[in-house]
């Protein structure tokens, strides 16, 4: 193949929409790994909110939950954000 055919490291193009991809569902697969414990905790806040436990356990449990959830997903945007950029660059 000519050169124009080759991307920046002397890959083919299709090698790093490739590697783009797989990236993406790696990400994707930490990303749910991550996110389970935060939906299991939102099963333990609701439970215990039926159990009349105190306000003060629900709301730092609550804050846990959407903190865990909310940098799980900023870390996802930033990590595709990057690979992306990364991709476009490889092209």
């Amino acid at each position: 193949m000519g050169t124009s055919a080759r991307a920046a490291g002397g890959e083919a193009p299709w090698v790093s929409l490739w590697r783009f991809a797989v990236h993406i569902m790696v990400a994707s697969g930490i990303f749910l790994l991550v996110a389970t414990p935060a939906v299991l905790l939102d099963f333990l806040v609701q439970w215990l909110t039926s159990l009349h436990v105190s306000a003060v356990v629900i709301v730092g449990l609550q804050l846990a939950e959407y903190t865990l959830f909310g940098v799980d997903v900023f870390l996802l945007i930033a990590y595709a954000i990057r690979t992306g950029w990364r991709t476009m660059k490889a092209l």
